[in-house]
Order: C-alpha cells, then structure tokens, then sequence
C-alpha cells in the first residue's frame, strides 16, 4: 500500500467509524490454523523421496522419477479402509511435457 492509498484508508476509518479489530482476529483460535496452513501453501519445504518398490524393481519397471510425499507409508496402502484414487497424465511427448500421477487418500468427510 503506498502513502496515498494509506491516508485514503485513514479517512475512510476515520469517516465510518470503524473500530480496529486486528487483535481481536489475531488472538481467535483459527487464526493460528490459518496462518500455518497459508505459510504450507505459499512456502512448501517437503522433499519428497524415492522409495526402491520390489514389484516393479524385479521386472525391471524403470521408475527413478517416481517420488513420494514424506506421510506416505506405501507399506499400509493395502491395510483394510485404506483407498486411494490415481490421476495419470500421460505425457504426448511435446517439449516440457512429463508423465505424472497423483495419488489421493479418499477419506469420509
């Protein structure tokens, strides 16, 4: 905000009597929720790892690009309540063009 933009704000608050309730919304319990969840969204710091898959190793399944979330346990994937959805975009070979999947854990709301 530039100093204009500042003093038409301070007229406007001055003219409508507003009350500042900048503190009141930074002691609410969401407020901190919020803050974290929004830093996760602008500035995510995960690293993603490979993980060796015998199945696909022994058949000689190349999969080296193929990294996975940190909270990812491949090894529970198949406990009983456990699914999944996969989205496979196949890459049509143009430049810049990558084959992804997506793994989503499908959880009752």
């Amino acid at each position: 905000m530039n100093d204009t933009q500042r003093l038409r704000l301070q007229e406007m608050i001055k003219v409508n009597n507003v009350e500042d309730q900048t503190n009141v919304i930074r002691e609410l319990k969401h407020s901190s929720i919020l803050k974290k969840e929004l830093q996760n969204i602008l500035n995510p710091i995960l690293e993603y790892f490979l993980k060796e898959i015998d199945c696909l190793h022994d058949r000689g399944i190349s999969y080296e690009n193929l990294i996975w979330h940190p909270k990812f346990d491949l090894e529970k994937c198949d406990l009983p309540g456990k699914k999944f959805v996969l989205s496979i975009d196949l890459s049509g070979g143009g430049s810049g063009d990558f084959t992804v999947i997506n793994i989503f854990k499908v959880i009752k709301i």
